[in-house]
């Protein structure tokens, strides 16, 4: 039986080699359905119909980051865009059996920006950020698997329009 693990997640300015910093836990995006209800003339039931999604949110927690890149993330006029690049380690009966690399474009606007707690000898932590996230893709291997654009209605899984 073969096991995926995603590991190692570096996160750089997109279109650049800039590391922003590396994060130890992402929640991905959760796509909420806006659905309106119909009442088509003859029918005795009403029923509810795909219109579009509500822009869905990011949270990221930062395990270190580089203050130059970083401060980019701090922009509240401006979206900006990161790049979230990873590996799929596959494993088979315990032995490492191939790698495939994992690229995440995000464009991005904060909603919370965290500023981390200080406590005693400790080093900073919680350094968490919530973005709105209007569009992202998800590439494994070079191929194209999800990609989302919720201004410009698009919504692509394997390069199929799922709208």
């Amino acid at each position: 039986m073969a096991i995926d693990t995603i590991t190692n997640a570096n996160v750089y300015l997109a279109g650049s080699a800039k590391l922003v910093g590396k994060i130890g836990k992402i929640e991905l995006p959760k796509l909420k359905i806006i659905k309106e209800e119909v009442d088509p003339i003859g029918t005795r039931s009403k029923s509810k119909v795909p219109t579009g999604f509500e822009h869905p949110q990011a949270k990221t927690m930062w395990t270190s980051f580089y203050p130059d890149a970083y401060r980019s993330r701090l922009s509240v006029k401006n979206a900006v865009d990161l790049q979230i690049e990873s590996v799929v380690q596959t494993w088979t009966n315990g032995v490492r059996s191939g790698d495939q690399p994992v690229a995440m474009l995000f464009s991005l606007s904060p909603e919370e920006i965290g500023l981390g707690t200080l406590e005693g000898n400790k080093m900073i932590a919680d350094l968490e950020d919530t973005y709105d996230v209007p569009f992202m893709t998800v590439d494994v291997a070079g191929t194209r698997h999800i990609e989302i654009d919720i201004d410009n209605d698009i919504f692509n899984i394997d390069g199929v329009s799922q709208f």
